[in-house]
């Protein structure tokens, strides 16, 4: 017997019979994670603990950080070669800006175009050299990409106040079969002669989201500046999209000049090519 009183203490002391240890929650209410109970967080002056139920209902920080913020575009493929459509043939053009007429016009087409991410049948057309998908006109200067200036889902062959269509110049489109030409005829300034510009933003739906500019005509001393070139589709305000656009030039004197053609593939932000 005292042989096994000696053996009791000798286990003891050596730690055989300690405290178990339980993954599952214990019947005081501690975790073994560490996790006070309520009576515990009371005594050292804190707040309740949130029920886990309850937690579970409520969206972390995160959360609330990831839902609000801005979208995150697809990475685009690798650039490929691009082939320039030939030169629309103007040849049975109509007036949608008139000379001395409204400075926007609506155009209804039978086919969706594409800026970005976006589509739509309804493409608005502006003297200021740029088509958009929603009603708006702009009363300032224009400004680098992007830009709050110009509608969210803007394509701006020539962004420029300096445009005008009094006297002879005006805006003018032609539809073709899954396709549509927009031409500008504009002055850049008055003078004897006129400093004018005169060039064509073409869409086919062949090659979706691709927006081709063909400058026919530079003369005077206006070849790019003031001017904005470029194209943007910056989500909207609930949900905005900082990095889809795309900028050849702001304020560049000798940008443009005649027989250039540029091509804005919308998606992919940030490419345009020049032929």
């Amino acid at each position: 017997m005292l042989l096994f009183h000696i053996a009791a203490v000798i286990l003891t002391t050596l730690g055989v019979f300690g405290t178990p240890i339980e993954n599952h929650q214990q019947r005081d209410g501690r975790h073994s994670n560490n996790v006070l109970t309520n009576a515990e967080r009371l005594s050292r002056v804190l707040g309740p603990a949130m029920p886990n139920s309850l937690g579970k209902l409520i969206p972390s920080r995160a959360q609330v950080e990831s839902a609000n913020a801005p979208i995150q575009r697809a990475v685009c493929p690798s650039a490929r070669p691009v082939t320039f459509p030939p030169h629309p043939l103007l040849f049975n053009e109509a007036t949608i800006i008139p000379v001395n007429g409204s400075k926007t016009a609506t155009l209804f087409l039978p086919f969706p175009v594409r800026i970005f991410d976006k589509t739509s049948n309804t493409l608005i057309v502006n003297e200021q050299g740029w088509v958009d998908f929603d009603w708006y006109a702009s009363i300032g200067a224009n400004e680098p990409l992007p830009s709050d200036s110009l509608p969210f889902y803007s394509v701006a062959p020539y962004w420029s106040r300096a445009l005008r269509t009094d006297g002879s110049y005006k805006v003018t489109y032609q539809l073709y079969p899954g396709a549509v030409a927009i031409h500008w005829f504009a002055r850049t300034e008055f003078g004897f002669p006129d400093s004018s510009i005169d060039f064509t933003l073409y869409y086919d739906t062949q090659t979706p989201g691709w927006w081709y500019v063909y400058y026919d005509r530079v003369i005077g001393i206006h070849s790019g500046n003031p001017a904005t070139i470029g194209a943007q589709g910056t989500g909207s305000l609930q949900q905005p999209i900082p990095d889809q656009w795309t900028q050849y030039s702001y304020n560049k004197q000798g940008a443009v000049h005649n027989g250039l053609r540029l091509a804005f593939d919308t998606n992919c932000p940030g490419r345009y090519y020049i032929g």
